[in-house]
C-alpha cells in the first residue's frame, strides 16, 4: 500500500514537472519568437518610409519642372502678346531718318529691273544711334560686308538692324525698348543707311504699320 502511494506520488511529481516544463518552456520560446519578429516589422516600416520619401521627392521635382515650364511659356506668351498689341506704337529704330525704300517690290533706279525689299531701308546721318523698337533678347550679332547686324527676339517676332558701324550690346543680353544697339554706317555708295527687318515665325512682314507715324 505504501509503495502504491509512493508510486502515485512520484507519478504526480513527474506529471507536474513535465507540465511545468511545457508551460514555461513553450512560453519562453513563444516570447523569444515574438521579440525576434518585432525588429523585422520595424525594419519594414522604416524601409517603407524611406521609399515613400523618395517617391515624394521625385514627385516634387517633376512638379517643380512642370511649373517652371508653364511659367516660361507664360512669359513668352506675355512678350508675344505685348509686342502684337503695341502694333503702330513703336518708335523708329533711328533718332533721325526717312524711308528711302519701302517693303516689297521696287524699281531699281531708272531700269526696268524690279527688286524686292524684305524690310525698310532708312536713310540717315552717319553715326546716328540705332535703337531697339521693343524689349527683347539679343540673339545674334554678325557681319555683312564689313558692317554689323543685330537680331533681337520678341517672342515669335524678330527685328533685324543691319549696316551698323559699331554695336553696343552683347549676345543673349536682355534689352529694353529704346536700347541703343549701335551706330549707323555708310553703304558702298557713301550714304548712311539702316536696313530694318521685321519677321514673324521666320517670315518677313512689312515693318511700316508697326512704327508710330
Amino acid at each position: 500500500m505504501v509503495k502504491f502511494l509512493l508510486t502515485c506520488l512520484a507519478c504526480c511529481i513527474i506529471t507536474s514537472s513535465v507540465s511545468a516544463n511545457i508551460l514555461f518552456g513553450n512560453g519562453k520560446k513563444s516570447t523569444n519568437t515574438k521579440r525576434k519578429a518585432a525588429p523585422s516589422i520595424k525594419s519594414r516600416k522604416v524601409s517603407g518610409s524611406k521609399t515613400t520619401r523618395y517617391k515624394s521627392k521625385k514627385k516634387n521635382i517633376r512638379h517643380k519642372k512642370s511649373r517652371n515650364a508653364v511659367r516660361n511659356k507664360e512669359k513668352k506668351a506675355v512678350v508675344l502678346d505685348n509686342f502684337s498689341r503695341n502694333k503702330g506704337t513703336f518708335n523708329s529704330p533711328l533718332e533721325e531718318g526717312i524711308v528711302k525704300t519701302a517693303f516689297g517690290p521696287y524699281k531699281v533706279g531708272e531700269s526696268e529691273i524690279i527688286g524686292y525689299n524684305p524690310g525698310l531701308t532708312l536713310e540717315t546721318i552717319q553715326g546716328s544711334c540705332v535703337q531697339s523698337v521693343f524689349e527683347g533678347v539679343v540673339t545674334r550679332l554678325f557681319e555683312i560686308e564689313g558692317n554689323w547686324a543685330v537680331t533681337v527676339q520678341h517672342g515669335n517676332y524678330l527685328t533685324v538692324y543691319s549696316n551698323l558701324a559699331s554695336v553696343t550690346v552683347t549676345q543673349d543680353e536682355k534689352i529694353a525698348s529704346g536700347t541703343v544697339l549701335g551706330r549707323a554706317a555708310c553703304n558702298t555708295n557713301g550714304n548712311a543707311e539702316l536696313e530694318f527687318l521685321l519677321m514673324k515665325n521666320n517670315k518677313n512682314i512689312d515693318p511700316a504699320p508697326w512704327i508710330r507715324k
